[in-house]
């Protein structure tokens, strides 16, 4: 039962680091943040990494790619979907990545196509119509933010499939150690092109920096580890099923503070999109 326990915790982490990103995020540009929040995870694992034996090899380099899409650039699409969509629609649609993994694991690992998989991605698109069509809230845009929504989640199922090729030579803590410095690298890399004022992560208030470390801390490091321990109690299937059950939990954490509305429809979005995601592993 502690396995059980605690992925249906990791599910409640990253619901209440969702939240505290939609807070974080006020009036602050996502890659700024998104930049800032890897930098303090990496700084926070760092000492993991430089006591590693590196091993430069094909593991390694597909680490690195998960790296890049999954969180300089996946989390930066995430971040910027609650930027136009409130949490408890955002969450749902990118909590869609599993049926991307699949995607991807039969294009690049070449796992054999399941029946099931269809089935599943009707169910995951009409949970998303679903969500799509509830009605805006003041300030949304809801044509971006379930665009952004779909990135993150076709980029997150991707790094995923690559970080799986990774995991044949690292185990899940030293891949995190490989990965998030070179996701903060790639993410301050991406400031400097894109011509933004790098300056600007050293000159954000205390709000910003507490709000979004500790959204930081929890999302990449807690529920990440929390999701893991469970993976080495319990089976793979179980502890993915119940992980998955993080929008519900945003949903609930979103309407106690920030007041976020619970309707049928999105209710009922949420239960499609969950329950195709929860048919893969089955």
């Amino acid at each position: 039962m502690l396995g059980e326990a605690l992925a249906l915790l990791a599910a409640v982490v990253w619901a209440f680091s969702s939240m505290l990103y939609k807070i974080g995020l006020k009036n602050v540009d996502p890659l700024v943040a998104n930049t800032y929040r890897l930098l303090i995870s990496t700084l926070i694992i760092l000492p993991i990494t430089l006591k590693m034996d590196i091993k430069l090899n094909n593991a390694f380099i597909y680490l690195q790619i998960s790296a890049i899409f999954g969180i300089a650039v996946a989390d930066f699409f995430f971040l910027k979907s609650l930027k136009y969509i409130n949490v408890s629609r955002a969450v749902p649609v990118s909590s869609s990545y599993p049926f991307f993994t699949m995607l991807f694991s039969i294009l690049i690992i070449k796992e054999p196509i399941k029946a099931v998989f269809i089935i599943s991605a009707s169910l995951i698109v009409l949970g998303i119509y679903l969500l799509s069509e509830e009605k805006a809230a003041s300030g949304e845009n809801i044509n971006l933010g379930i665009l952004f929504s779909l990135l993150t989640a076709l980029l997150w199922g991707l790094s995923i499939a690559f970080a799986k090729l990774g995991l044949e030579s690292y185990n899940y803590i030293e891949a995190t150690a490989l990965r998030l410095p070179t996701a903060t690298l790639a993410s301050f890399i991406f400031l400097y092109l894109l011509r933004k004022n790098v300056k600007r992560i050293f000159e954000m208030d205390y709000r910003f920096y507490s709000i979004m470390g500790v959204a930081g801390i929890l999302g990449v490091i807690v529920g990440g580890l929390l999701f893991m321990a469970s993976l080495s109690l319990t089976t793979t299937s179980i502890a993915s099923i119940l992980s998955s059950t993080t929008p519900f939990f945003t949903a609930i954490v979103s309407n106690i503070y920030l007041h976020e509305k619970i309707t049928k429809r999105k209710v009922l979005g949420i239960i499609f999109v969950v329950f195709g995601v929860c048919l893969i592993y089955i």
